[in-house]
Formats: structure tokens, C-alpha cells, sequence
């Protein structure tokens, strides 16, 4: 198949789609349909274009206050919840949790300039621009229901190829449907449309919550984890779809010339913005690799030290990406006391007390469950040490007891013989020290 970038220009500036075609089952340029998305957004929801003018001018309001009034900012932890959307018949399109959690430290580490990369900015008078952006992230502890999680879903679908429509962010669609985005950050891993040559999309505050997220394709995460392809193995695809979630726009400013950072000497080609002061203006996005320290300079940006190319907001490859600025670090921080305020007080990130998790629906299982006898029981409480465990039956006769349960087996599972009890609804219930919780069961032969 072919590979195709698309390039569209963001709400107020000129459209332009540029197409690049790639030999057979070649790795495209990055393609990022960040904005392409943002404007299928209002053509669906006219509304969102004031909605993100008023957020857009908050935001601005809040940069000038806080430069005339600084003050010290807490870091903040924002919880993250993955839903790997693979199809049922190509087993890698499934990555792995160790894949999810070598991602969620890229993205720690760019975010708080602990990237092993991030002394490479030597750019005269770059490094003092360079910002730890004091925003991290955890793999959800709890879900949205309370209960105990590793922030972690699976769904195995029939789907492939998925595009810029949100039906990976539905259940209905085959693919899996948005946690409470005021709570937790959403990231869909999934197999995103070959034809497209997509790498990532986030959708930018002012959207709607029942969507609200990020995508990135399987191949194009972390390479040591087996789910990256070079050049874009090391995870700045994340880095960058999160930077738009932020409010952040592609260095260049959106305007849709200059493809490759050459201009074509267009007067128009040095309008567009990002709205970032510290960010140098250029003509366009850059691609493939460049050395560190390396003087890049365009019709935009005719002398040294260039344009930003290093930005995680350019198209450059991930080995060639390794900073945000103050600038951009500025607007995230408006951004986390406006439009994505509530993130701050999730609970997210908070593991359950014992006493929740004896009260959440993943304490205590049974399986299976109805069953014509033998049944296991599963405990998965924190600091469990010993419990008791009795079975009553429908008329609350205690049928089985075991007490000082505390061995429980490689799989956290006792046995329960159920075999000389007749069919019927049965009542398991578990004393710990903490409290207990009960499960029904039902004994059907």
C-alpha cells in the first residue's frame, strides 16, 4: 500500500493538503492528524470554534497574570488510562503492558526534561528555554467506578485500520468507549489507517469529553518493547499528541506551506503561529534526522540559532526531538488551571484503601461461576494475611467453612468442594481483619 501525509491547517488560516506517496510498506514521514481531526471536530460541532476561542483567550489572560505574578507551581499527576484496541487475528496489534509502561516513562521523562536526551539543546541561548513542564503522569490505580485497575484495557475487535471518526473510542464501534475524561487522561493504542500514514492524533481542549484523548498507532512506541518502528521507536509520538491535548500547535504555526521546512517563498508562508512567543517562526515542519547543535535556518528564521526543529512539537524523527519550551510549559499551565483543571483532583492516581478494596468488584471472584461443583476462589487484597470463609445456602445454613484461610496458592485461589451440596444460590462470604464482602454463587449441575 501507499503512504500519504496529509497537512490541513487549523481554524482562521488557508487550507492546504499535501500529499507524499512512500514506496510498498515504506514507514511514512510523520503524519500527525492532530488538526485534520480538529476540523472534522467543528464541521460535526460548529460550537466548538467559539468554545476554543474563549478557552484559547482564558488561557492568554491566565499567561499574562501569572508572568506578572509568578508563583511557585506544584507538580502534577495526571492519571492515564490505555486501551489497547487490537484485532483479534494479529496477535502484535496487542502490545504489551511492559510496551505501556516503557511509554509512560518517555512521556514522564520529556515532560519533566529527565529525558537522557535533553542536553543535546547547545543552541545559543536554547538550553535557559528548555522547561520542565512539572506535569507527570501514573498508570490509573482506580477506575471510574472506584474499583482496583492496572489503567490498562484490551478489546480484541474485528476493526483494522482505524481512522479520524472516534470509532476506536466507542464501544459500540468495536473499539472502547472513553473513561470519564475529567478523571483520567485517555490513550487508545490501536492500528491506525495504513492509507493515511498516520502516526497520532490528540484532540485539542474544547472538545467533547466523550472523546477526548489521544491515539497512536501500535508500531510507533517504544522499539526497545518490540512496538516501535525506527525512526519513530523511541515514543515521542505520545510526547507530541499530548502536547495538542495541552493546547499546543505544530511549531510552524499550522499554516500548511512549507512541507519539509523549505519555503516556497510565499509571503503568506511566514504568517502562521504557534502562538508561542519562544518559539522561532519557520516556514514549515521538519522531517528525518538532524545533529545536535545543528544551525537550521529558513526564509522565517534567517540566522543563527535557527529554527526549533528539536521541538517535540516539529516532525522531526523521535531521535531528533528532545524539548518543550517555557513558552509552551506556560500554556500548559493555563491549560491545567482552565480547561483541564479537574484533572488535578482525580483520584485516579490514589491506590484503594484494604477497605475499598474489600468493597470493589475485583476483591473477591469465583470461578467459574455457576458451577456444577468444584469452585476457586480468588482473594486480591492488598496486604492480605488471613481470612475466614463460609458458605451459606439460600436459607442462611452455614454448608462449608474454612477459618485462618492465609495460604492461598500461586494464583491467590483457594478451593471450595461444593460437590455433596445440592443445586442452588449459595452465599461466600469473606472475613478479614478489615471487614468482610460476600459473593453469590450459584451450584448448578
Amino acid at each position: 500500500m501507499k503512504k500519504r501525509l496529509l497537512i490541513t491547517a487549523i481554524s482562521g488560516f488557508a487550507l492546504f493538503t499535501g500529499q507524499l506517496t512512500f514506496a510498498q510498506n515504506s514507514i511514512p514521514n510523520r503524519g500527525c492528524g492532530s488538526m485534520e481531526y480538529k476540523e472534522m471536530e467543528e464541521r460535526n460541532d460548529p460550537s466548538i470554534v467559539a468554545r476554543t476561542a474563549k478557552l484559547e483567550e482564558e488561557a492568554k489572560i491566565y499567561m499574562e497574570n501569572a508572568k506578572k505574578n509568578p508563583t511557585p507551581q506544584a507538580v502534577i499527576t495526571i492519571p492515564v488510562v490505555f486501551h489497547v484496541v487490537y484485532n483479534s487475528s494479529i496477535p502484535s496489534q496487542n502490545v504489551s503492558d511492559a510496551c505501556l509502561a516503557a511509554q509512560l516513562k518517555v512521556i514522564n521523562d520529556d515532560y519533566r526534561k529527565m529525558n537522557a536526551d535533553a542536553s543535546k539543546v547547545t543552541q545559543t541561548g536554547w538550553a535557559a528555554l528548555a522547561a520542565d513542564c512539572q506535569i507527570q503522569f501514573c498508570m490509573a490505580v482506580r477506575d471510574p467506578s472506584g474499583n482496583a485497575t492496572t489503567g490498562i484495557t484490551r478489546t480484541a475487535s474485528s476493526g483494522n485500520n482505524w481512522g479520524l471518526d472516534n470509532k476506536v473510542k466507542s464501544s459500540a464501534t468495536g473499539g472502547y468507549t472513553t473513561w470519564d475524561a475529567s478523571k483520567y487522561f485517555n490513550i487508545w493504542v490501536c492500528n491506525l489507517d495504513d492509507n493515511q500514514g498516520l502516526l497520532g492524533y490528540g484532540q485539542f481542549p474544547g472538545g467533547s469529553l466523550a472523546t477526548d484523548g489521544l491515539v497512536i498507532d501500535f508500531q510507533y512506541m517504544i522499539g526497545a518493547q518490540g512496538c516501535g518502528t525506527a525512526p519513530y521507536n523511541l515514543g515521542r509520538t505520545a510526547t507530541h499528541e499530548l502536547g495538542h491535548c495541552f493546547g499546543f500547535k505544530h511549531i510552524w504555526g499550522d499554516d500548511g506551506l512549507g512541507a519539509g521546512g523549505q519555503c516556497s517563498n510565499q509571503a503568506s508562508e511566514c504568517n502562521g503561529t504557534d502562538g508561542i512567543a519562544d518559539t522561532p517562526n519557520q516556514c514549515g515542519c521538519h522531517y528525518g534526522a538532524f545533529t545536535a547543535g545543528s544551525v537550521q535556518t529558513d526564509q522565517c528564521t534567517a540566522t543563527s540559532p535557527g529554527v526549533m526543529w528539536m521541538n517535540y512539537m516539529d516532525y522531526s524523527d523521535d531521535g531528533s526531538m528532545y524539548m518543550f519550551t517555557n513558552g509552551q510549559k506556560a500554556l500548559l499551565d493555563a491549560t491545567m488551571n482552565g480547561s483541564r483543571a479537574s484533572l488535578k483532583t482525580s483520584n485516579g492516581c490514589t491506590p484503594l484503601t484494604v477497605q475499598e478494596y474489600l468493597y470493589s468488584s475485583e476483591s473477591i471472584s469465583l470461578f467459574p461461576n455457576p458451577s456444577t461443583g468444584d469452585v476457586a476462589l480468588n482473594i486480591n487484597i492488598p496486604s492480605f494475611s488471613s481470612a475466614d470463609v463460609t458458605v451459606y445456602n439460600a436459607l442462611g445454613d452455614a454448608v462449608l467453612t474454612r477459618k485462618n484461610v492465609s495460604s492461598l496458592g500461586s494464583n491467590n485461589e483457594i478451593k471450595l468442594d461444593m460437590n455433596s451440596n445440592a443445586n442452588g444460590m449459595y452465599f461466600v462470604k469473606v472475613q478479614t481483619a478489615d471487614g468482610s464482602v460476600t459473593k453469590k454463587m450459584i451450584i448448578n449441575r
